[in-house]
């Protein structure tokens, strides 16, 4: 592995691949969002469908024999982060949350195909760059990891921004969850990409774009709702 790649749960919301303006206007943003109730049940809603999809994919993608108590414990709380954050959604908007229908979400076909994106762009990377034995492991721990890197920033984001307008919600036991996440997935990546250096990188640049695209895709939508 290239001595530039680090896996530490210390550096997480380092993301040199991201553009900052991009991530000033969105944490801007997300500031004013937490304090519109119809808004801030939108965003807490759109999270937790993505929480939900991680889990449903982890669930399809270690579905053998060989599944390990780590993974199980990972699902679990992936499935109780979209229980969570749905929560959130409910209590702010109790009327209009029950579901993961596009009204109530914040761009949910754009939310649904940053996942399906990335998740695809990984399976190609690593069936170009490494040989069929290591390739369906590297590609669950490179999606888990460039999530968990992703939610190692936003979560801190959110929390801040509920903490900023003194909202009763919080999501730091998330956000200690992540963290523990990265750790372990850092242990799988260090054996697994060790056969393609470049992978890493190459994919956080590629995370960086996609999620710039889900952003601007979710701002454009709340101001439109609220026109």
């Amino acid at each position: 592995m290239s001595s530039t790649t680090s896996f530490s749960a210390n550096s997480v919301v380092d993301l040199p691949y991201d553009d900052g303006a991009t991530l000033e206007r969105f944490e801007t943003w997300l500031r004013g969002v937490v304090e519109a109730n119809r808004s801030h049940a939108r965003l807490a809603n759109t999270l937790s469908m993505l929480e939900h999809i991680g889990s449903v994919k982890i669930a399809r993608s270690q579905a053998g024999r060989s599944i390990t108590l780590g993974r199980l414990q990972h699902l679990t709380e992936e499935t109780r982060h979209a229980w969570a954050l749905k929560r959130i959604a409910v209590a702010v908007d109790p009327d209009g949350m029950a579901q993961y229908n596009e009204a109530a979400l914040l761009a949910g076909a754009a939310a649904r195909g940053y996942f399906e994106r990335l998740d695809a762009g990984v399976r190609n990377a690593v069936r170009e760059a490494l040989p069929g034995d290591l390739q369906n492991e590297a590609a669950y721990l490179l999606v888990t990891w460039l999530v968990e890197l992703r939610a190692a920033w936003l979560y801190p984001v959110y929390q801040s921004a509920l903490e900023a307008c003194g909202a009763r919600h919080s999501v730091r036991s998330i956000i200690g969850d992540e963290a523990r996440h990265l750790d372990d997935v850092r242990q799988g990546l260090d054996a697994v990409v060790c056969a393609a250096s470049e992978l890493p990188e190459m994919l956080r640049r590629y995370e960086a774009g996609l999620f710039e695209r889900l952003a601007a895709a979710m701002m454009r939508a709340d101001a439109a709702s609220v026109l």
